[in-house]
């Protein structure tokens, strides 16, 4: 009798044995995440998931570098292929950690690297757009930068920048080390090309051509563009305002998808604006912003410079 009962028990034994361990290998069924791109315009991230078998509320996590938590949102994964969008806050790095979390199984995680957006390369016969706008002052300013010559060493620029609906006109040469040769701010476009182009400093130009303003910082002879990504600060005392100009590299981070640095300006310990600048070159602005004004890169449209549209008038000043 012993002997019966000790060998229904180990039938037993061996049965639910196997029924638990089916039911671990249906719960721990593979989800796997095999594609994914971001759309930096609408802050959305589409992945491609398969799961091994219908997966009701998977909890999807997504994380920064620093594995700050920036969005999350459920999903019932249906078996085979599931495309999935999560909308997120505004995407600021490129390297992203995914916590997958299904409601009867453990967390796994992925580790993603999104395609940041090309750089803009100033390319000849591009026009580039930008904008400024200070609502409290009731201003809008409208930057075009139509290139319309370049080399290997020279890039030759026509900023127009348009104040409530008045023109001004700036033709710049910038070489290889980012230094600006310029006609000074204009009424016309004729008088632009008509002027001669020289390396100056004044206030009334650097409030214009903000695009290239990082650039146009060489011309007072202390700051150097480069050096200062190398170093990553710069500071000088001018005695003419009695202040002190402090820039500091925060950090690489995407803008809208593009690669760039973000800068912190103070003067003499007072926050006045953080600004954004390609991090590849060339290292044009492409976002400031203050307490009272902001601007931002608009588009690049293929588009050559009309000199009779802008009543232009061409010189010997062609890049060879």
């Amino acid at each position: 009798m012993t002997k019966k009962i000790f060998i229904l028990a180990l039938i037993l034994l061996i049965f639910f044995s196997g029924c638990t361990k089916k039911t671990e290998e249906s719960e721990n069924q593979k989800i796997d995440l095999k594609e994914y791109s971001a759309d930096f315009e609408k802050n959305t991230i589409e992945f491609t998931v398969f799961s091994e078998k219908e997966n009701p509320k998977v909890l999807f996590e997504i994380f920064n570098s620093e594995k700050k938590l920036k969005c999350f949102k459920y999903f019932n994964l249906k078996k085979g292929k599931n495309l999935l969008l999560i909308n997120c806050q505004e995407i600021t790095s490129k390297n992203l950690f995914v916590s997958v979390t299904p409601s009867k199984t453990e967390t796994e995680e992925f580790e993603i690297k999104l395609n940041p957006k090309p750089k803009l390369e100033l390319k000849k016969g591009f026009k580039y757009t930008f904008i400024q706008k200070a609502p409290e002052y009731n201003l809008v300013f409208d930057y075009e930068v139509f290139v319309i010559d370049k080399n290997e060493e020279l890039i030759k620029v026509l900023s127009k920048t348009a104040i409530n609906e008045k023109d001004t006109f700036d033709l710049l040469l910038i070489d290889n080390n980012y230094f600006i040769y310029s006609s000074g701010l204009k009424d016309t476009c004729e008088e632009a090309f008509s002027s001669e182009l020289t390396r100056k400093f004044n206030d009334d130009e650097s409030n214009i051509i903000y695009p290239f303003i990082f650039f146009y910082y060489q011309n007072n002879g202390s700051f150097l563009l480069n050096e200062f990504i190398e170093k990553r600060n710069y500071e000088k005392y001018f005695p003419k305002i009695k202040k002190t100009v402090k820039l500091t590299l925060i950090q690489e981070t995407l803008l809208k998808g593009r690669e760039t640095y973000e800068i912190n300006f103070k003067v003499s310990e007072t926050p006045a604006f953080l600004a954004n600048i390609q991090s590849k070159d060339p290292k044009i602005l492409l976002y400031y912003k203050t307490a009272h004004t902001e601007f931002e890169f608009k588009k690049e449209i293929k588009e050559e410079f009309d000199e009779e549209k802008y009543g232009c008038l061409r010189t010997n000043l062609v890049v060879e």
